[in-house]
């Protein structure tokens, strides 16, 4: 057994341990709704797949302006050649194997080719955009979905305060039916009854906290977080005033919406075919490009032929009417091989070309080309407007649907503040024995009611006001 001297360091040691651990619990990063956003944008998966679109999007439009650049290629070839063949390199028939070596080195540039490269290059530049658009569309989505989410759980918390106090009262309201009970001022049936309320109330509690729960599961599942993360959002300090005349009207709320990405993104889509006409166009016009190579080879076939000091004579013609015949001295030369090195140096040929293409007659393809971009054009002149169209409709709903909420929370107030005066009336009533169980459970529950309506309006309200923000371009922040 331990003395008491010792017994009292462990102690203070072990409770210092609990302290410790309990601090780093409780000291957790509490997540915002700004923090849970800001992690979707890093870690969400539709997000980073739009991601990869958009670089892949990005590599196309960097090749569009390397299109500009000439192409320079070069090549090498060794080849054999059997039986009877003339040799390129001597010009001569060859009954032998000849072995021999091609070299080039090919440089082309499009000087003009109906501005094309050009278009491509601006008509990518906008796809470009039109995808990071996209990219923003799908990040502004999923924020939505979590604005919502984190709102839900902000409802269950504070429903889940009210169910408590409410269990709490009624609890209050057992102990002292108790004891009216057993002093004979109530008959049991009272206590039974305030009993049975009590085991509803702490139904209403359990069933709040596993919605509440549920909430959090499913902000967790947006984000993408194991179960096993501790995760615990912030409670933010949300006003309860409605403020009607702040919300801004519709117009003015759709004029700041047009630069949503999902309408930037149209337009963006709209300027593309734009220019995917205009390359259409240019497969009318002439194309003209300049062309240089450089080429030499290697032949085993080929004879180097030295000149020597000594010369042969050689019959050229005989004089006319004569038997007297004409020789040259002609000089001699030593047959050797011809090596790789100098072959190389003396078979080197330079080639420049310029040449010019007219399209004349293509089967009609330039014209059908030319005729379905316009199609297209048209076709994302109809897909812009009716993302303007849904735009507006959208912003139509979510004021009404503010205005709707904003005028129920105001009457839910009301409601609330007029409920909770006569409860307290009734309840005084009842404590006295002037009320009955009946009467006191209908008034009690009439403004467990009210406010649990109060409390849909408030965090709908705010919901609302939320998404009104979003449209006019203001960050998603409570």
């Amino acid at each position: 057994m331990l003395s008491r001297n010792y017994r009292k360091p462990i102690t203070i040691l072990v409770f210092s341990i609990i302290l410790v651990f309990s601090n780093k619990t409780f000291s957790q990063d509490l997540w915002t709704l700004q923090k849970c956003i800001t992690y979707s944008r890093e870690n969400n998966l539709q997000i980073k797949q739009q991601q990869i679109v958009v670089e892949r999007t990005e590599n196309i439009s960097q090749q569009s302006n390397l299109n500009f650049l000439p192409s320079i290629n070069a090549g090498a070839d060794q080849s054999y050649m059997f039986g009877r063949t003339v040799d390129r390199y001597t010009n001569e028939f060859t009954d032998t194997k000849v072995r021999s070596n091609n070299f080039y080195i090919n440089a082309s540039l499009e000087l003009f080719n109906g501005l094309t490269k050009y278009y491509g290059m601006k008509r990518d530049e906008t796809t470009l955009l039109a995808s990071e658009e996209e990219l923003k569309k799908i990040e502004n989505d999923i924020a939505l979905l979590i604005a919502n989410s984190y709102l839900q759980i902000l409802y269950n918390r504070e429903a889940l305060t009210n169910a408590e106090q409410q269990l709490a009262v009624t609890r209050l309201q057992v102990e002292r039916t108790q004891k009216f009970v057993e002093a004979g001022s109530l008959p049991e049936g009272s206590l039974l009854e305030i009993k049975s309320q009590e085991a509803q109330e702490e139904l209403i509690v359990i069933q709040t906290q596993n919605s509440l729960n549920i909430s959090y599961l499913t902000l967790k599942q947006i984000l993408d977080l194991n179960n096993t993360n501790v995760f615990e959002i912030e409670i933010p300090t949300l006003t309860e005033t409605n403020n009607i005349s702040a919300l801004p009207a519709v117009e003015e709320t759709y004029q700041a919406a047009l630069g949503l990405p999902q309408i930037k993104s149209a337009e963006y889509r709209l300027e593309s075919t734009v220019y995917s006409q205009s390359i259409a166009r240019g497969g009318r016009l002439p194309r003209l490009e300049l062309g240089a190579t450089y080429y030499t080879g290697y032949s085993d076939a080929r004879k180097q032929y030295i000149l020597t000091n000594t010369f042969s004579e050689q019959l050229i013609g005989y004089v006319g009417g004569t038997q007297d015949f004409v020789y040259q001295l002609v000089p001699n030369y030593n047959e050797a091989n011809y090596n790789f090195k100098d072959q190389i140096t003396d078979n080197a040929s330079t080639q420049v070309s310029l040449s010019l293409t007219i399209p004349i007659f293509n089967k009609w393809s330039t014209q059908t080309a030319i005729s379905n971009s316009h199609l297209e054009i048209q076709n994302m002149e109809y897909n812009l407007q009716i993302q303007k169209n849904n735009l507006y409709k959208e912003i139509q709903q979510a004021h009404a649907d503010a205005l709707a909420a904003a005028s129920r929370y105001e009457g839910s107030l009301k409601a609330v503040q007029a409920m909770e005066q006569s409860f307290k009336y009734t309840q005084q009533k009842y404590e006295v024995g002037l009320l009955n169980y009946v009467d006191y459970t209908n008034a009690k529950n009439q403004l467990t009611k009210a406010q649990s309506d109060l409390l849909q309006a408030k965090y709908e309200f705010v919901f609302r006001k939320l998404i009104l923000d979003f449209y006019a371009g203001k960050e998603l922040t409570l």
